[in-house]
C-alpha cells in the first residue's frame, strides 16, 4: 500500500484532505500528518512516504522549502501542492523541483482524486523499473496492492506456483502477534500449517510486511470464516502465539487478487476494536450494530473544571471499550468519535491558552493524535491516549492556579451557559448582580482567563461547531438557533474562532 503525507498549517483543512476521500481505494494509507515542513520533514526521515500533498505557505519551514530538503534525497516519491495563492511564480517554481500537479483551494474531491491517479500511474512507471531486483514478498506485495501491469502478475502468479484452481479458492490475511523473546519463524509456521491442513490444499506465503497470506479451496458443508476460524486456532495453540484473520471474497483466478485484498486491507482495521485472537469477514463485520454515538462536548469541559480525572476515563471507556463491547461501534466510527474529542480538546487548550510544551508536559495537535490513532494497536490504546490526554489538560488547567471562581463569577457563567441564545452584555448581568459593570470586566477577566464577550463568542461558536458536525441543519438557522440573527456577523465570529467558515467545516466532515 502506498504511504501518503499530508502537510498544511490549518489543522481543520489538513484533517479535511485526510478525510476527503477513501484512501483504500487508491491502494494507499495517509502515514503522516503536519503542521508545518519541518515536522513534515522530521516525519519524512522517521518514515519515507510515496506521495507527498503539501501547503505552500505555512510557519517555519514552507512547502517549497520542504520539497527542495526532499528532492535531495529521493527522486521517486511524487509531490502535489495546494495553496490558496493562483501565482504563477509558485508553480514555476514548482515544477522545477518535478512537482505532479498544483491545486488551489478549497480542494475538490474530484479533482483531488484524478491528480492522486497521476501520481500513482507515475510511481508503477518509476517501480516497473526496478522490480526485477525485489524479493517474492515485496513482488508479492506489488501484486496484492495494484502496482503491477497485467503481464507483470501473470509473470508472478507462475512464479508462485499457486495452485489450480478446481472452483473457488478464498484468501485471508493472518497477522501476528510475537513477542520479543520468541524464536518462531514464518517458515516453521508455513510448513506446520500446510501439512495440517493438506486436504483444503492451504498455501501460505510471507508477504514483505511479515504477514501470511493463506490460500485453500472454499470448502463444502461449512462457513470459510469457520475454515480459517480453525486453522487460526490450530496456530495459535501449537506455537503459542496471538494472531487477527481477515477473510476476504472468494475467487475463480488469481488475477482477481488484488481486489480480494482490497476488502482484506478494510477488514484488517477492525483488529484496533477486536484485537488479536479474532477472525473476520464481511459478513461478520455487516452485522455489528453500528449506532449514532454523540460525544458530549459540554460534559467534557464540565470534567475538566472540576478535575473530575476519574469521571473522564469512565466516559471515554464507554464511548469505545463499552460500546466496542456491545457490538455497537464500528471503525468509521472510531475515527468520527476520535476527530471528535479531539477537536473538544483542540477547543479547551485554545479557550485557556495552553501552551503545547508546559511544565514538563506535551499537547498533542489534532494532526499528531490522528497520526497517533491510525498507529493504534487496539482500541484500549485510544482510549489511553485520551486518557492521557485529558489528564494533561486538567493538570495544566489547575497546577499552580487554582482557580476558585468567586460566587459572581459563577453565576455569570452559569446564565452564559444556559442563556446564550438571548441578548446579553456585562451591562446588564452587573445590573442583575448589582455590581459595578468595570469591576465585572475586570474580575471576569482575571478569573476566567479572557473578556466576557470573547467567553460568550466563545460558548455560542462551540455550539455551532457541534451542531454544524452532528446534524444537517441549515446554516442560517444554526446562526440562529445560537443566538446569532445576522448571518454574515456569525460567519466572520466563527472564522476568528476557528479559522474556517461553517461552511467549509461542513465540507471537511466526511469522516
Amino acid at each position: 500500500m502506498y504511504k501518503v503525507m499530508i502537510a498544511e498549517d490549518e489543522e481543520f483543512i489538513l484533517e479535511g484532505i485526510a478525510n476527503l476521500i477513501d484512501w483504500e481505494s487508491f491502494g494507499m494509507q495517509v502515514t503522516h500528518l503536519a503542521i508545518n515542513g519541518q515536522e513534515a520533514l522530521k516525519k519524512w526521515e522517521e518514515e519515507a512516504v510515496d506521495i507527498i500533498i503539501t501547503d505552500i505557505t505555512m510557519p517555519v519551514m514552507d512547502g517549497l522549502e520542504l520539497i527542495q530538503n526532499i528532492r535531495k534525497k529521493d527522486e521517486r516519491v511524487r509531490i502535489i501542492i495546494i495553496s490558496g495563492y493562483d501565482e504563477f511564480e509558485y508553480a514555476r517554481r514548482a515544477i522545477s523541483m518535478d512537482v505532479d500537479d498544483y491545486i488551489l483551494k478549497p480542494i475538490d474531491d474530484e479533482e483531488l482524486m484524478k491528480v492522486l491517479q497521476r501520481a500513482l500511474e507515475r510511481l508503477g512507471e518509476i517501480d516497473a523499473k526496478s522490480k526485477s531486483n525485489v524479493s517474492r514478498g515485496t513482488k508479492l506485495e506489488f501484486f496484492l496492492t495494484g502496482k503491477m501491469t497485467d503481464e507483470e502478475q501473470k509473470e508472478l502468479i507462475e512464479e508462485m506456483k499457486f495452485k489450480e484452481i478446481h472452483e473457488r479458492r478464498a484468501a485471508a490475511k493472518m497477522q501476528i502477534r510475537f513477542s520479543a523473546n520468541m524464536d518462531v519463524m514464518m517458515d516453521d509456521i508455513i510448513s506446520y500449517i500446510e501439512k495440517k491442513f493438506l486436504e483444503e490444499r492451504l498455501q501460505a506465503f510471507c508477504s514483505d510486511l511479515e504477514d501470511l497470506l493463506l490460500f485453500i479451496d472454499v470448502p463444502e458443508g461449512k462457513s470459510l470464516r469457520e475454515t480459517f476460524q480453525k486453522i487460526q486456532n490450530e496456530v495459535e495453540s501449537y506455537f503459542n502465539i496471538l494472531t487477527f484473520v481477515s477473510i476476504g471474497e472468494t475467487f475463480t483466478d488469481y488475477m482477481q487478487m488484488p481486489d480480494v485484498f482490497r476488502t482484506i486491507r478494510r477488514l484488517e482495521k477492525y483488529r484496533i476494536i477486536l484485537g488479536y485472537g479474532a477472525c473476520v469477514d464481511e459478513d461478520f463485520v455487516t452485522k455489528r450494530q453500528s449506532k449514532d454515538i454523540v460525544v458530549d462536548a459540554e460534559k467534557f469541559h464540565k470534567m475538566i473544571l472540576g478535575k473530575d480525572k476519574e469521571g473522564a476515563s469512565d466516559y471515554l471507556e464507554d464511548l469505545f471499550i463499552n460500546n466496542a463491547n456491545k457490538g455497537e461501534i464500528s471503525i468509521n466510527d472510531i475515527y468520527r468519535i476520535s476527530f471528535k474529542i479531539s477537536l473538544i480538546f483542540q477547543e479547551i487548550i485554545d479557550e485557556y491558552k495552553l501552551t503545547r510544551k508546559e511544565n514538563g508536559k506535551s499537547l498533542k495537535s489534532v494532526s499528531e493524535v490522528m497520526d497517533e490513532l491510525y498507529k493504534a494497536e487496539d482500541i484500549s490504546g485510544i482510549k489511553a491516549m485520551f486518557t492521557a490526554e485529558i489528564i494533561e489538560i486538567i493538570d495544566l488547567i489547575h497546577e499552580d492556579r487554582n482557580k476558585q471562581y468567586t460566587p459572581v463569577i459563577r453565576q455569570v457563567l452559569s446564565e452564559v451557559s444556559h442563556n446564550y441564545k438571548e441578548e446579553m452584555s456585562l451591562k446588564t448581568l452587573a445590573h442583575k448582580y448589582r455590581i459595578n459593570t468595570s469591576y465585572l470586566g475586570q474580575l471576569f477577566q482575571r478569573e476566567v482567563g479572557c473578556s466576557f464577550s470573547q467567553h460568550l463568542s466563545n460558548v455560542k461558536n462551540g455550539k455551532a461547531r457541534e451542531l454544524i458536525l452532528n446534524t444537517n441543519m441549515r446554516i442560517n438557522d444554526i446562526a440562529r438557533e445560537v443566538g446569532y440573527p445576522d448571518t454574515s456577523y456569525f460567519y466572520r465570529k466563527f472564522k476568528q474562532c476557528y479559522g474556517v467558515s461553517p461552511a467549509s467545516l461542513r465540507d471537511m466532515k466526511k469522516y
